[in-house]
């Protein structure tokens, strides 16, 4: 659950002494990831003039159109539209399906235009036994590949192939693949998967689903790190140009600013403002208005003209209230892609069990897990609610806990293959559930597990920090920003860094404590303290870096680096060993 913050602590101040004296505790059960709860208090908006400290979780929508046809279907990706839909199930422990049978394919991007010949898809195949042969069809069942063998040996394998017979347009291609196991004659699964092959001259933003990399409109592929950010505080002040520059002076290259836009003529000039800067992206939220999709549709076509449009933003934790049940998500991602193909749609869930049942509404799949502060004593699977659904309240744990049931989830319905992004816990709200902030410590050990666990974007809730700001020194530092006119000093290095372009700054590790490791039979070893993290490189380096494969605490670099081969992160909780 999301709250806004207020950026002066006056306003937070006088904010709390009215909720401790005008706002009565609620007592109506509710509902949020699938079980009852009664919240601890109900929040309220302040006046319009300054920015929420909090805002109300339970504000009501609009109502939402259900759509039974939809909703209460089951269709595997063999089905004609390539769409899963799994029925809506109200069990706080929801069961999905065995779609895939451990089969999966994906376009690797999206989208495809006309001045690519070749494209590719993504092949998963869960324990393969023996060889895999592939062979692809158009809808029209014209053959795209004629049956090929492919090497196995990885969780994600590309697989080429021709789409200049594929005539430009702007609906996806239901492309049919069928895949073969050993010396059989009948395809083992035949997956539909969707593949956009659009007309070129517009603006477009390309996802990578094999290294997971988004592809900007300018042509930068990126690593977005960035926060969601109050509109009020962007709009106001200094002017809302002043305010983009100050957050990518912060490292930042994208943000999420939280509506309501109460004035679209300020949305224009943030999307001018970022145009003329360059480096920083701009995530366009639709989270209270999706449902509305005459607005939702009139709004893309106004602002999908920008460079600096990186996604549309559907839905905001709409697990929590309508748990299982995403038609009203799936109805605004295809009324989105119907006007504007060109650029991916993203949405976040808080839930750990509903992965499967929004993955089809969206291209972009963030989850955020906010467990520092809270407390899980009173929470059970299937019963109230603590501020982070299922969670162990761990700054180590946590995310590893969410991205296991996420990933066996979406391996089971075929879609392990789709972008992932991660949003962190940078802020406080001790009326509700968290009763403090991150440490600089938490927070920098939540990020690097997040890359560890393959998230190709970090973001967090949410700018400006209210009360604390020790947060953001800590966040600039973590920040990555492919701008090369903005050459900021950074100490991250990225797990996948095929997927994540070049990178401007002064270092390319990590280590919290010069700490040394020992390499030996492919095995790494050495002594992390808890929240401590130390980034080591191996391979064939550019030579440009200076490195030691047995050390490496303050590996040094120029100013630009170019995909180093290898990149090791490792998380402490004392003594560790792991294999490379």
């Amino acid at each position: 659950m999301k709250f806004q913050n207020q950026p002066l602590i006056c306003a937070v101040t006088t904010a709390l002494l009215l909720l401790s004296a005008t706002t009565p505790e609620v007592t109506a059960q509710k509902s949020w990831c699938g079980k009852p709860y009664v919240p601890r208090k109900q929040a309220r908006d302040f006046s319009p003039n300054l920015s929420p400290y909090k805002r109300n979780p339970f504000l009501p929508r609009d109502l939402l159109e259900r759509d039974a046809t939809t909703s209460n279907a089951t269709t595997s990706a063999s089905g004609n539209s390539g769409t899963i839909v799994l029925p809506v199930q109200n069990n706080p422990l929801p069961t999905v399906p065995d779609l895939a049978k451990g089969y999966a394919a994906m376009a690797r991007f999206q989208p495809y235009l006309d001045s690519d010949s070749n494209g590719s898809i993504v092949l998963n195949v869960v324990n393969p036994n023996g060889p895999i042969s592939v062979q692809i069809a158009n809808e029209d069942g014209s053959e795209l590949l004629a049956k090929t063998s492919v090497n196995v040996k990885d969780m994600a394998v590309e697989v080429p192939f021709p789409i200049s017979k594929l005539a430009p347009r702007t609906n996806a291609y239901n492309l049919k693949v069928s895949i073969f196991s050993g010396s059989g004659s009948s395809p083992a699964s035949q997956i539909i998967v969707k593949l956009y092959r659009l007309p070129s001259g517009q603006k477009t933003v390309k996802i990578d689903r094999l290294y997971g990399g988004i592809i900007t409109a300018t042509g930068d592929t990126i690593f977005p790190v960035g926060p969601y950010v109050d509109f009020g505080w962007l709009g106001g002040g200094a002017g809302v140009a002043a305010n983009l520059k100050t957050l990518k002076g912060l490292g930042y290259n994208v943000i999420n600013p939280d509506p309501t836009y109460t004035d679209l003529s300020v949305v224009d000039q943030m999307f001018q403002a970022a145009d003329q800067l360059g480096g920083i992206y701009i995530q366009l939220s639709f989270r209270y208005s999706f449902t509305n999709i005459q607005q939702v549709v009139s709004q893309v076509n106004q602002f999908k003209k920008y460079n600096s449009l990186l996604t549309w933003y559907t839905a905001d934790e709409p697990d929590g209230e309508q748990w299982t049940d995403s038609s009203a998500e799936l109805k605004a991602y295809n009324a989105i892609k119907a006007a504007d193909p060109y650029h991916p749609v993203a949405l976040v869930l808080n839930c750990e069990h509903t992965a499967a049942f929004y993955a089809d509404t969206t291209d972009i799949l963030s989850t955020d897990v906010y467990p520092i502060g809270v407390d899980m004593s009173h929470c059970t699977p299937t019963n109230d609610v603590c501020g982070c659904d299922n969670c162990l309240g761990s700054a180590t744990l946590d995310v590893p806990q969410r991205t296991g049931v996420f990933m066996k989830d979406l391996t089971l319905i075929g879609r392990q293959s789709i972008n992932q992004w991660m949003v962190l816990q940078a802020f406080s709200d001790p009326p509700t559930w968290w009763s403090r902030m991150p440490t600089v410590q938490e927070f920098r050990v939540m990020s690097y597990i997040s890359i560890i666990y393959g998230y190709k974007s970090i973001m967090f809730w949410k700018y400006p920090f209210t009360p604390d700001n020790s947060l953001q020194a800590q966040i600039t530092q973590l920040s990555v920003n492919g701008d090369a006119s903005n050459k900021d000093s950074f100490n991250v290095a990225v797990k996948d860094l095929q997927g994540s372009g070049s990178m401007q700054g002064n270092g390319t590790t990590d280590s919290a404590g010069k700490s040394t490791v020992t390499m030996q039979n492919g095995a790494l070893s050495g002594n992390l303290n808890a929240y401590e993290v130390g980034v080591y490189t191996f391979g064939n380096l550019p030579a440009n870096i200076a490195t030691n494969s047995t050390t490496n605490s303050t590996s040094s670099a120029s100013s630009s680096v170019s995909h180093p081969f290898a990149a090791y992160i490792i998380v402490g909780l004392g003594i560790f060993s792991s294999l490379l």
